[in-house]
């Protein structure tokens, strides 16, 4: 049995996004019933199509990313969250004590938001993926794990970059070799690095880069990629 479901982001498709239906309001409408279909037992990663940003909207008619953390993590108790600027931000971990695994969910769009040209509101992640230094040195903090447990990392945007497999055709998020190269010292000194999960490029592939296995899926969104 599967102790949770987790969703590697990218929920609303382009055909959502193009037609107009993805408002605040609708937004809010959406996340509200996921977190009622998956009855709590569920955990995100933050993609690029999950807010409405990239509409073109205007900020009174963008959701957050704050707001749809409050809406699909608030009162989960299996988990830890990022704390100071970065609560909120999809940064946190959980463990599994029955198969004692360690699971580290990241941000890859952690940019803020900002007024485009068109005084619309946008979130930088949408064309410019990124690891702060700030969640790089938390996740150091969240791979001291207890005795004997391993550990699964998930970010919606690969770690690793474009380059190391011809197959992907995706972003490398900035700060991602050096996010990468903590994962490998982990490993180097014993610890127990099982896998690294990501989305965003519709895919489901599967191989080592410097040592570290990925794994790439699809997601849900029903988009120009028809993934499901």
């Amino acid at each position: 049995n599967s102790s949770f479901i987790c969703y590697n982001g990218d929920f609303w498709g382009e055909d959502l996004y193009y037609n107009g239906q993805l408002t605040k309001v609708q937004m809010d409408k959406n996340y509200t019933q996921l977190r009622q279909m998956t009855n709590g037992n569920s955990i995100f990663t933050w993609g690029n199509h999950d807010d409405n940003s990239s509409k073109g909207l205007k900020k009174d008619n963008v959701i957050r990313d704050r707001e749809v953390w409050d809406i699909l993590m608030n009162g989960k108790t299996n988990i830890i969250p990022a704390d100071g600027d970065l609560f909120g931000k999809f940064m946190y971990f959980m463990d599994d004590n029955t198969s004692k695994i360690r699971f580290i969910i990241l941000n890859s769009s952690e940019l803020t938001y900002e007024n485009g040209s068109n005084n619309n509101y946008l979130n930088g992640g949408i064309g410019h993926f990124y690891f702060s230094d700030a969640q790089i040195e938390w996740v150091k903090k969240c791979l001291v794990v207890p005795h004997g447990y391993g550990v699964v990392v998930l970010s919606h945007c690969q770690i690793y970059p474009t380059t190391a497999n011809s197959a992907i055709n995706s972003n490398s998020p900035y700060n991602g070799d050096k996010l990468h190269k903590v994962l490998e010292d982990f490993k180097a000194n014993g610890g127990d690095l099982i896998a690294c999960f990501h989305g965003h490029c519709h895919q489901d592939l599967v191989f080592d880069y410097n040592g570290i296995k990925h794994i790439s899926t699809t997601t849900v969104c029903n988009g120009n990629y028809k993934d499901c």
